[in-house]
C-alpha cells in the first residue's frame, strides 16, 4: 500500500510532465498528428508488450517478470533524458496557496470543464473497476476463462490503434461534444459483464470502447 501511494504521487508528477514535453518538441500545426501517433504507438507497445509479459513470466515465473518490468520503466527515463526543449524563463511565483486560488477560480469559471471532470471521475471509476477487478473475477466465474479476458483486454489495445489511425484525419466541427459522445463508449464492457458475459462480445465492446477513447483524446487534450 505504502508503495501504491509513491507510485501514485510519482504518476501525478509524471502525467502532467510527459503531456506538457510532447507540444514542446513538435510545431503547432502537427500537434494533433503528432498526438494520434504517439497514442499509436502506446497502444501498439501494450499489445507488444502484453504478449512478451505473457512469454516471460511462462519462461521465468511472475517474480522475475515484474523484476524485467521494474527494468524497463528505469530504461525508459534514458530517452526521456535525452530530449532537449527550449527552457522557459523562469516566472515570478506568488506562492502556492495563491497559485492554487488563482487555478479554482479559472477551473470553476468553465462550466464544461466542471461538468466534464466530474464526469470523467464516474467514467475512471467504473472502466477501473471493470478492468482490473470485475473483468477477471466473473471471468474466473463464467464461460469467458482467462484466455477469453486475455482476448477482450488485447481487443482494447487494438481498437485504441484503429482510434488513434482515425484521429489522425477525423476533424469533427464540435469536438468536445463529439469526444464526450465517443467516451460513452466505455460503458458497453462493463454492462456486458453484468448482463451478458460472453467471450466474442466483449472482444468487439471493447474494441469499440477502445477505438472511442483514443479518438476522442484530441478533442480534450488540444482544446
Amino acid at each position: 500500500m505504502a508503495l501504491a501511494a509513491v507510485n501514485g504521487a510519482s504518476s501525478s508528477c509524471y502525467q502532467p510532465a510527459a503531456q506538457a514535453l510532447l507540444p514542446q518538441t513538435v510545431p503547432a500545426e502537427a500537434r494533433r498528428a503528432a498526438l494520434a501517433l504517439s497514442r499509436i504507438a502506446g497502444s501498439s507497445a501494450a499489445i507488444v508488450g502484453a504478449s512478451l509479459g505473457g512469454l516471460l513470466v511462462v519462461a521465468v515465473g511472475p517474480g522475475w517478470g515484474l523484476t524485467v518490468d521494474a527494468l524497463s520503466f528505469a530504461l525508459a527515463a534514458v530517452p526521456f533524458a535525452l530530449v532537449r526543449v527550449k527552457a522557459a524563463p523562469p516566472s515570478p511565483r506568488a506562492g502556492i496557496v495563491h497559485e492554487l486560488r488563482v487555478g479554482w477560480r479559472e477551473f470553476t469559471s468553465r462550466t464544461w470543464v466542471c461538468v466534464i471532470v466530474v464526469a470523467f471521475c464516474f467514467l475512471n471509476a467504473g472502466v477501473t473497476a471493470s478492468f482490473t477487478v470485475l473483468g477477471p473475477a466473473v471471468a474466473d466465474t463464467t464461460g469467458i476463462g482467462r484466455t477469453g479476458w486475455g482476448l477482450a483486454v488485447a481487443a482494447s489495445s487494438l481498437g485504441a490503434v484503429a482510434g488513434g489511425v482515425l484521429s489522425l484525419s477525423w476533424r469533427p466541427r464540435r469536438a468536445i461534444l463529439v469526444g464526450c459522445a465517443l467516451m460513452g463508449l466505455m460503458a458497453r464492457p462493463p454492462l456486458l459483464l453484468a448482463l451478458a458475459p460472453h467471450t466474442w462480445l466483449l472482444v468487439i465492446a471493447n474494441f469499440v470502447a477502445g477505438l472511442g477513447a483514443v479518438a476522442a483524446a484530441p478533442a480534450f487534450l488540444w482544446r
